[in-house]
């Protein structure tokens, strides 16, 4: 956990979702779903927020929102943020996504969790976090999980002149043990996971998965294109990719996608 809080302490998070047009594409495909999902004026907790640009944007469409996130410098982000913007319902707080004690049973309407799967390599983490989160759903409440896709990582790698990535023993960690360490001379640990695994994954949590979507599909390699693409151009690619994120063919092969779940075991 301290390789990943310092990653971030030092990564600038707050361009990441808007920077250029192929970085877009992931928050306009992220939003685009969850706004037929969400209802009005819901409660929000989103976990992991990093910048919160999913808790900003939520919270100026009226809704209640509490972004949490672990790193200090993101939380400080935040805050510097919000004093623009004082007609909004949005707080922050430093919380670790597999410990939400300081929520009440059923005290949400959606919980985003939009980055924390990324990082949790451990299967013991992994339940920490989807029990917590959907602890503090209320029935039928609505969960979405982000996650990477394992398809797409050795490609990518290889299109960035990592050669060394098709060894044997990194290909083996990301396709078949789903995860890579800092201490693989990687930048921090990384989850990864196939739509297939995601999927089983929350079944097992006793969900109704009602959306499965690619969220940037192959923008990150093809991104000079998209961003080279003019408005008109780029609204049509757009149009596109909506179009067609759900296809299982493109699901598999996509960098970022959601899940987007129903909280039905009201026990849980």
């Amino acid at each position: 956990m301290n390789t990943i809080l310092d990653y971030y302490t030092q990564y600038n998070e707050e361009n990441r979702l808007t920077k250029d047009q192929s970085h877009k594409i992931e928050f306009i495909t992220c939003t685009n779903a969850l706004d037929k999902i969400i209802s009005q004026k819901s409660k929000i907790l989103e976990l992991g927020a990093g910048s919160a640009e999913y808790s900003f944007y939520y919270a100026k469409n009226g809704h209640d929102v509490t972004a949490t996130d672990l790193v200090q410098k993101n939380l400080d982000g935040i805050e510097n943020r919000l004093g623009l913007h004082p007609e909004i319902k949005l707080n922050c707080k430093r919380v670790d996504a597999r410990d939400l004690s300081d929520f009440q049973n059923s005290s949400f309407d959606a919980v985003l969790n939009l980055g924390p799967l990324y990082h949790l390599i451990e299967k013991s983490d992994q339940k920490k976090c989807f029990s917590e989160s959907l602890r503090v759903l209320k029935p039928e409440g609505i969960l979405a999980v982000a996650y990477i896709n394992k398809y797409f990582y050795i490609p990518y790698c290889l299109k960035n002149d990592r050669a060394d990535i098709l060894e044997d023993n990194f290909v083996n960690k990301v396709i078949d043990k789903g995860y890579i360490e800092a201490k693989d001379e990687f930048w921090t640990d990384v989850n990864f996971f196939s739509p297939k695994e995601i999927e089983e994954l929350l079944l097992h949590y006793g969900v109704e998965i009602i959306d499965h979507v690619a969220t940037d599909t192959i923008s990150p390699m093809i991104a000079d294109s998209i961003n080279s693409l003019n408005e008109h151009q780029y609204s049509k690619w757009v149009n596109y990719h909506l179009k067609t994120c759900r296809e299982p063919s493109i699901l598999g092969l996509s960098n970022h996608s959601l899940i987007i779940c129903r909280k039905i075991n009201k026990n849980v």
